[in-house]
């Protein structure tokens, strides 16, 4: 649970997100409402390479949201 909080901490801190662009913390600890929680990670990882030099972004993200 404290990494989730840091997590948000950081998105509303660093990079600016609103809460409606948050996942809830029990959509990630119940399993529930993933689509919102990698739209919430997408999302931080977009914001990441366009608010930061390159030595200090995250590694590319690839993400396929495609339902199975």
């Amino acid at each position: 649970m404290e990494n989730v909080k840091a997590f948000f901490m950081a998105c509303k801190g660093i990079l600016d997100m609103q809460d409606v662009m948050l996942f809830s913390a029990n959509d990630l600890l119940d399993g529930k409402n993933l689509d919102r929680v990698l739209t919430t990670i997408v999302e931080f990882a977009r914001r990441m390479v366009n608010e930061f030099p390159p030595e200090d972004r995250p590694p590319e993200l690839i993400v396929n949201m495609k339902r199975r």
